[in-house]
């Protein structure tokens, strides 16, 4: 046994008491925070944010009123879609459509006029009005109406423009908007005094109304042209009238469809005319004879009786259209003796009297020293003109009967 210190093991330096650095903390352990370095001052631990104060009774009322008005306005767009959505349901090419034809069949010129413009200056649309309408004997009847598919309206392209009325088809839009991708055709079925007919109408979107409700534009009007070769200064329907121009005894007026009864206009004396007319599918070209009334009768007569009278007087007898006879300026006797009472004969140009007499007795001459008187019998011929509207009398002859 050794009594001396061990030296080996006084001088042996005392294990480090720190852990090492890769050293694993038990689960839930938090780290120690690294110690401050001499010469480094400690962090200021950052104070707790201040809670924020609660809120008034009336930042409450006013934060629930703004949240409300979202929900509010929220509510009425959506709403605003939804019965727009529903709405446009109705507002269609085929309804649009429907609504122009209903108008035209209740006789309402006025509302058809105001869907569609008819596409005629002013002057021609004396009979495009109510009254000329509901004076219609007889008015469309609507049995159908539909649009067609693209592929449809392609197949009957040429059945269509030929349903067309020239007058319509001039606007260049016409010979494109069959192909357009935004135009819609629409069919309509009809009956007329019970004769069934089609017709197609071309239709494409117009500006939306209030935004978001659609409307439809109607390219070509259901009005259909009536060409008329008459003598008559103007035509009526009804107590509608319509006056012709002077130049040209070809006119033509302007209708919806339906059955009328074309007469002369009521402010015309001495012409008359009447003429029924169907208008439907197509235009037309119809003639009305214009014959002539009492009144004209009575005015060539009142014509011829002034006529009659001054051939019978010195003032007229040498009148180029008095008897041959009468026409003589060496008159001892000259006096009427059977007036001229009627006219005979009377067509849309010419007309004759009947016959009148005048007694005659020449003056002695050399040769004869006492003439006989006569009585020289005669009728007037001579033609009826028009000018202006006016009738024109001319008496261009007399013929004597021996």
């Amino acid at each position: 046994m050794n009594d001396f210190p061990d030296f080996d093991n006084e001088l042996t330096p005392p294990a480090d008491p720190t852990p090492p650095t890769d050293s694993v903390l038990p689960d839930g352990a938090i780290p120690a925070p690294p110690a401050p370095q001499e010469g480094t001052p400690a962090p200021v631990p950052t104070p707790a944010p201040m809670p924020k104060p609660p809120l008034t009774p009336e930042q409450k009322k006013r934060r629930r009123r703004i949240l409300l008005g979202i929900i509010i306005v929220a509510l009425i767009i959506t709403g605003m879609f939804i019965a727009s959505f529903f709405i446009n349901l109705n507002r269609t090419a085929e309804a649009q459509v429907r609504d122009y034809l209903n108008a035209i069949a209740d006789g309402d010129a006025d509302r058809a006029n105001s869907l569609v413009d008819p596409g005629i200056s002013n002057n021609d649309r004396d009979f495009l009005t109510n009254d000329s309408l509901k004076n219609a004997e007889e008015r469309i009847k609507i049995l159908d109406v539909r649009e067609l598919s693209k592929d449809e309206a392609k197949q009957r392209s040429g059945e269509i423009t030929n349903k067309i009325p020239a007058f319509a088809s001039q606007d260049s839009y016409f010979e494109t908007s069959i192909d357009s991708p935004t135009s819609t055709i629409v069919e309509a079925t009809y009956s007329l005094n019970g004769v069934k007919a089609n017709t197609f109408f071309i239709t494409r979107p117009g500006k939306n109304e209030k935004l978001v409700m659609h409307t439809w534009e109607i390219l070509n009007p259901f009005i259909r042209e009536v060409a008329i070769n008459t003598k008559l200064t103007g035509v009526a329907i009804g107590e509608v009238n319509h006056s012709f121009d002077d130049s040209s005894l070809l006119t033509a007026i302007y209708l919806y469809p339906g059955i009328y009864n074309i007469t002369q206009e009521s402010t015309s004396t001495y012409l008359a005319g009447e003429e029924k007319v169907s208008v439907g599918e197509k235009n037309l070209s119809i003639d009305i004879p214009a014959k002539y009334t009492d009144a004209l009768r009575d005015l060539v007569l009142d014509t011829v009786k002034k006529q009659y009278d001054r051939c019978a007087s010195i003032e007229g007898n040498l009148d180029k259209v008095c008897p041959y006879a009468v026409r003589n300026k060496d008159l001892a006797e000259l006096s009427p003796v059977t007036p001229i009472a009627e006219i005979t004969k009377y067509d849309e140009s010419n007309f004759t009297s009947g016959k009148g007499t005048i007694h005659i007795k020449p003056n002695p001459s050399a040769f004869i020293k006492d003439p006989p008187a006569k009585e020289i019998e005669f009728a007037f011929y001579g033609q009826i003109k028009f000018s202006a509207g006016k009738p024109e009398i001319e008496i261009y002859s007399a013929r004597e009967y021996w």
